[in-house]
Order: structure tokens, then C-alpha cells, then sequence
């Protein structure tokens, strides 16, 4: 399989959609022939008129749709089947460490039912590979790697026993710059600004709620927007981490300004300015420790 174009992921729905050339080798006997003098050396068929595998893509959300084949035979009965086609399947993602994530898309390849018994696949004469032209790729995502292997696998259309399958595996690593710079860094700046109630004075009690509530909006309303780009998983990812880690802190800031108000109250000022004090330098140390955790921990995954 030739990869020609990459041409969409779709992580809510775990599917992509990719153009290639499928390449099919194989020897008959039957189709031998001796070129005449000045006469192609090649001779095409029609499906209709030779024998040739019938192979299926058994993960493709719907049959894969074909833009042109050729069927070619040499001389000593070499024949080779090429066919342009385009094909959206469905494989299944690993997104914990979201958005630092590298996925393994898979291609399936089975003969078709009662095809099975004529069919052993081989090594490939030929390696498969991605077509390096700028169009290949999507913008977020980049190809890593390409590989092919084979095994014997449960018949994907029913039957008994066991049918050949090749499973052609696209690799590919997410650029993360886009949430680096439309998540990360907003939802920093945001729990940054959820601090700056520790330089206001106790006795301004109506801006500190004014700043830790809306800080705290923020956050829940960036939580949402994110969730729809997202299947609706059963385990955390890094960057759903990431979204508790700015809760729990924007929430400790509310917290901390109501003891100190609490304290103020209770006509001990001094005690709360040294909370507020104290916690200047406690919350983003805190918070620095938390998320360099949370990094090394999701990117540990992303490496096994």
C-alpha cells in the first residue's frame, strides 16, 4: 500500500480517511505467454476476465471507494493489480496523554469470505510506504512511521477457521502547539489572575470575590469548549488533568480568601494579612510541582 494523502481525523468518532494505492502481486501460471516481436510486453485485464483477489478492508466504515485499477500480467505469469481508492475506517485511539498523544491507525485486510482458501499472503516484493508530497499530511498531526506485518485472524465476514489478514499500521504523532497556545497558556493566565486576590486587602472583600468567581467561570466554560473535540472517554486524559488541577486551585484561592475574611471578621487582621502573605508563595509552588507531575506522568504513558 502506497499512502497518497492523509486526509482527516476525526477523534470524537475515532475514524480517519486516507487515498492510496493498493498493490496486489501474484503469480498464475494459466496467464503465461509468449511476446510477440514488437508487441507490449504487458498484457491488461479486466477484473471480469482473470482471476484476482477479492480483498476487503474489514475496520472501513463503508465500502472503500475505488478511482481506477489495472490489471497487468508479464509474460511468465506475474500479474499485478493496482487500485486507487479512498477509505474511511475506524481504529481505536489511546488519548490519556491527550494532547501530547502519538495513535497507531490500523488497515485490516481480509480475503472475502470463500476467498480464503486460495489465499496465502507473502512478504512484500515491495515496501510499503507514504508518499512525501506536502498535501500528505494534515496540519496537527504528523507521520511517524508506516509499517506492514500479517497474521492469521478470525474470518471478518463469518466462516470457520482462520483467514490471512495484513495489517497495514500509520503512525502518527498530534502537534500540540495549537493547545499549547489556546488552552495551556489561557488557563495559566487565568489561575495566575486567580491569585492576585493575595494582593488585595482583606477588607476589600467584594473584588476578591469579584476576581476569584469569574476566574473560576473561566476555567469551567474552557472545560466545556474542549470536551466537544473529544469521544466521551472512560479514562483521564493529561490535559482533563490538567482542567482538575486549575479547579482545585482556582477553588483553594476561594477558599483561602474566605478564611481570611473569616479571620478579618473575627477582628484578626494581622493573622489574615500573613494568610495572604503566605500563600503568594505557596500556590504557585504548588502549582508548579502539580503540573510538572502530571506532565511526566501522561508523557511516561505517551512513551510506553
Amino acid at each position: 500500500m502506497n499512502l497518497l494523502n492523509f486526509e482527516e481525523m476525526d477523534e470524537v468518532s475515532e475514524r480517519f480517511r486516507i487515498d492510496g494505492a493498493l498493490i496486489v502481486d501474484w503469480k498464475d501460471s494459466r496467464l503465461a505467454f509468449q511476446p510477440q516481436p514488437g508487441a507490449p510486453r504487458l498484457r491488461h485485464y479486466t477484473p471480469d476476465e482473470v482471476w484476482h483477489p477479492n480483498l476487503q478492508m474489514v475496520n472501513a466504515t463503508r465500502p472503500r471507494e475505488s478511482h481506477g485499477y489495472a490489471i497487468l500480467a508479464e509474460p511468465d505469469g506475474a500479474m499485478h493489480y493496482i487500485e486507487f481508492f479512498s477509505a474511511t475506517l475506524s481504529s481505536a485511539l489511546y488519548l490519556a496523554p491527550f494532547p501530547f498523544d502519538s495513535e497507531r491507525l490500523q488497515v485490516y485486510i481480509q480475503p472475502f469470505l470463500g476467498a480464503d482458501e486460495n489465499i496465502a499472503f507473502g512478504d512484500p516484493d515491495r515496501p510499503s510506504r507514504v508518499v512525501n508530497e506536502p498535501y500528505t499530511e494534515l496540519a496537527s498531526w504528523r507521520i511517524m512511521d508506516f509499517k506492514v506485518s500479517r497474521r492469521s485472524a478470525a474470518p471478518a465476514f463469518g466462516g470457520f477457521g482462520l483467514s490471512p489478514e495484513m495489517i497495514f499500521t500509520l503512525v502518527i504523532q498530534r502537534r500540540p502547539r495549537f493547545y499549547v497556545w489556546k488552552v495551556f497558556v489561557p488557563l495559566m493566565i487565568i489561575v495566575l489572575t486567580s491569585w492576585t486576590i493575595f494582593w488585595i486587602s482583606t477588607a476589600d472583600f467584594y473584588n476578591q470575590v469579584t476576581i476569584a468567581v469569574t476566574t473560576l467561570l473561566s476555567v469551567i466554560a474552557f472545560g466545556f469548549a474542549i470536551s466537544q473535540s473529544l469521544p466521551k472517554l472512560g479514562y483521564l486524559t493529561m490535559i482533563d488533568a490538567f482542567f482538575i488541577t486549575c479547579y482545585v486551585f482556582v477553588f483553594g484561592a476561594i477558599v483561602e480568601m474566605t478564611v481570611a475574611y473569616s479571620l478579618r471578621r473575627q477582628g484578626r487582621d494581622g493573622a489574615a494579612e500573613r494568610l495572604h502573605r503566605f500563600s503568594r508563595g505557596l500556590f504557585p509552588l504548588a502549582f508548579v510541582i502539580v503540573s510538572g507531575a502530571i506532565a511526566l506522568h501522561f508523557l511516561a504513558m505517551r512513551s510506553g
